[in-house]
Formats: C-alpha cells, structure tokens, sequence
C-alpha cells in the first residue's frame, strides 16, 4: 500500500496568526528570558522599560530566532506591556523594539503589524513617542511596501477625533513619498484620502495636507491638479500657490527603496487604469453615448457642435486623464474634420488636442486612423483651421514624438489643393523635429 504522505507543517509565522493571547505570551515565554516577563508585567514602569532593553539585547544577539519568531515578538509586546501603555519611555522602547525586530527581518506577516500600525497612531499627538513611531512606520514601509501602512493610516485617521494625530499621520505620510516616491502606492486612494483631510477644520491638517500634495507634485509634476477641481476655490488657490512656490520640475530619484522579498512584485505601475504609483484614468467609452455619436451626424450644425462640447466636458470630468479606448469616437471625429461649419470644425481640433494630453503616449495607437485627415486640414482655406491644425501637430509630438507621425507627413507636401501655406507648414514642421530622429535614412518617411 501506498505510504501516506505527511501532513504540510504551517510557517512559524502562520501558526502565530492563528494564536490567541494567551497562547501568544505562552510561546513567547518559552522563547525569552524569565527576567523578561516579570519584568514587562511589572507595576513599575523602570522595570518594565528595563524589561524591554534586555529584551533589545536579545533581538540583537537573536538573529536567528528573530528570523523565525520576530513575529511571535511583535504581537507579544503588543500585549505585554501592550499599546494601552501610558508610561512614554516604556510606549518608545516598545516601539523601537519592533523597529529593531523589523530591521532584522527579510519578510513578515502583515497581521501584527496592523496592530502595531494601531497603536503606534495613537500615540502619534504624543512628542517624543511619535518620533520612534515615525521611524517604526518607515521600517514597515521599507520591509513591505508603503502601500501597506498608507492603507491602515486611511482607516484609522479618517474620522479621528483628534486632529493632531491626523495631522502627524500626514506628516509621515509626506516624508514616505519623499523617501519612496509614489510607485509602490495606490495613488487615487492617496488623492481621495488627502481630499477628506482638507475637508477638515483643523488649520495643522489642512497644511500638512498641502504638504503632502507637494511632495506628490515632485514625482508626479502639474497633473496633479486636475484630480483637485472639486477642492474649494480658496482652498485651491493656496494649494496653487504653494505649488508656485516650488523649484523647477526635475527628474526626482526616490532615496529609499522596500527591500522584503515581495520588493519587485509591489513596484511599479499597473498600467492604463492608474495603478501603483500612477494617477488614475478613467474609461469614457462608456459615457460617450448613442446619442452622442448620432448628434455627432446630425445635419444641424448647432447639434454637432453641442456634441463634441460634451466629449469636452466628459474628459474635462475624468480629471483629463482617459483610458485609451476611443477607436469609435475617434472614427466619428475624423467625419468632423471635414465638417462645412468652420467653428464645429475648429472646436473638433481643439478636442483632438485635449484627447492626446488626456490619453498620453497610447494616443500613437489613433496615428494611423485620424492623423491624415489633420494634416490635409493644414491646406484648408481658413487660417483660424490651418493653425489649429498645426497646433494639434505640435502637441501630439511632444506625447508621441515624431517618428510614428512621419510616414503620415509626406501627403501634406503631395496635395497641390488648398492654401499653399500648408506644404510650408509640413516642411516647417519635419525640420524642427526631425533632429529628435536618432535614426535617419531613406526609409525615415516609410
């Protein structure tokens, strides 16, 4: 007969998951000294301190142990002496004990620590606790991700009866998107949650708030603002204004990076949706409706302009940032470069502009369907056309670059119709760009 194969034992860390308190101070008696546990249970607070820094050396001269049991440790203080502790020494060095045991660890359940997370909170309205609670929360970051702890500080400050833990929580919330940047985080979470904060009465949060906005900036440049229109018009000026008040854009490195074992699996962006580290898009497919589309037909030319001042107004909606998903609302607007109303026409190219800022880089994947059609429009009779057109052309290359426009270009300068102005405008065009071409021969135009 066929032997039966062993039961799968559990990691040490998911046995402790599952412990209760009690169990959990059990086992984590078994593992450190006797002196110890009177001590942390002790009614006088410089012996429970004591208790804690013969409880440091142990960390220290524990590697081992720590590795396997760091865990065991995070919730055994969490009990014993407990968050609930009011004495500010013995909070602190309980504090930089979990710093110490995460510092040591190359990976950890995220169950303790959303009960440290908790209680280091609390005691964030308090001087000199906040302090280790601060460097406490960077080590979580910097062991999982800052997704995790900017997660748990969502629940825990939203609503909080005191503002100056909400206010602290945001300052460590600031100096992690100085330390990490934003590519590990949830953006629009950060963004809604930040909102909320504004909202509230208390001038230190609402600064604070200000604050964080722009460390985001830094990372994130001047699109940030528009995810920011539904903030109250004073509260946006200054908002507006301290972002004035910053140096020059410039290509910010993080200066710390999470270095657990899941590091590569957390990074990064998610893609068009406004993932990790990117501001959100969203998907207008849905929005532009039947009506829409047939307006966009309709034989009255007040109708059609109406139509294509709605798409306007839904992108202007979605914060000017769209999912590519646009292929039938490109095809209607291609109809309305050749539209006989110069203002419908005129406004569709301005459309065409808001849509590639709106898109970024995928709007290349529309060349092919729509670009011809902008570029024949650089010969039409009507100077008010033939600079928007080139307008259109002037921002789309700064998205897209010039090489996946050029093979369209060479029909500007063939067609003898129209303003003569239009082939100069082409031939103005290709030489201003062409020197951003790395590869140039005499497949370039193909």
């Amino acid at each position: 007969p066929t032997a039966k194969k062993p039961a799968q034992q559990a990691a040490p860390e998911e046995e402790e998951v599952r412990m209760s308190k009690e169990e959990v101070i059990e086992k984590a008696s078994e593992l450190i000294a006797p002196s110890i546990v009177t001590g942390l249970t002790s009614a006088k607070w410089n012996e429970r301190t004591e208790a804690l820094k013969e409880l440091e050396t142990f960390i220290n001269e524990s590697s081992d142990a720590i590795e396997v049991h760091g865990e065991l440790l995070v919730r055994y203080m969490g009990y014993v002496p407990g968050w609930s502790e009011s004495n500010l020494q013995v909070i602190t060095k309980l504090t930089e004990n979990i710093t110490l045991i995460l510092s040591k660890s190359k990976t950890f359940s995220k169950g303790a620590l959303v009960t440290a997370i908790d209680g280091i909170t609390e005691k964030l309205a308090t001087a000199k606790a906040k302090d280790a609670g601060k460097v406490c929360l960077t080590a979580i970051a910097e062991l999982l991700n800052p997704q995790f702890p900017f997660a748990q500080l969502y629940k825990k400050l939203n609503g909080h009866k005191n503002p100056k833990i909400i206010a602290e929580g945001i300052t460590w919330m600031a100096s992690a998107v100085e330390d990490f940047g934003v590519s590990y985080l949830r953006v629009d979470q950060l963004i809604d949650f930040i909102k909320s904060c504004l909202e509230n009465t208390n001038p230190a949060v609402k600064k604070n708030s200000t604050a964080l906005l722009c460390e985001m900036r830094k990372y994130m440049g001047g699109g940030l603002l528009d995810f920011l229109n539904d903030v109250k018009p004073a509260l946006l000026t200054s908002i507006k204004s301290e972002f004035d008040k910053m140096p020059p854009l410039t290509n910010v490195m993080p200066t710390k990076q999470i270095r657990g074992v899941d590091a590569q699996a957390t990074s990064g962006s998610s893609g068009g949706a406004g993932g990790l580290g990117d501001l959100p898009r969203t998907d207008i497919k849905p929005r532009i409706s039947s009506k829409i589309l047939k307006n966009l037909d309709d034989g009255n030319w007040k109708n059609r302009l109406a139509a294509v001042n709605e798409i306007e107004d839904i992108i202007n909606e979605a914060n000017k940032r769209i999912q590519p998903t646009l292929s039938e609302l490109i095809n209607a607007l291609k109809k309305r470069l050749d539209d006989p109303n110069v203002k419908t026409l005129t406004t569709t190219l301005s459309l065409l502009i808001l849509i590639g800022n709106a898109t970024g880089p995928p709007v290349e994947k529309y060349c092919k369907l729509i670009l011809p059609n902008i570029i024949a429009k650089l010969s039409h009779n009507n100077k008010a056309v033939r600079t928007l057109s080139l307008s259109v052309l002037e921002s789309w290359v700064e998205i897209i670059t010039l090489e996946p426009m050029l093979k369209f270009l060479p029909k500007g300068l063939s067609s003898e119709k129209g303003h003569p102005e239009g082939r100069k405008d082409v031939l103005t065009f290709i030489h201003k760009h062409l020197p951003t071409i790395k590869q140039r021969d005499a497949t370039t135009f193909e």
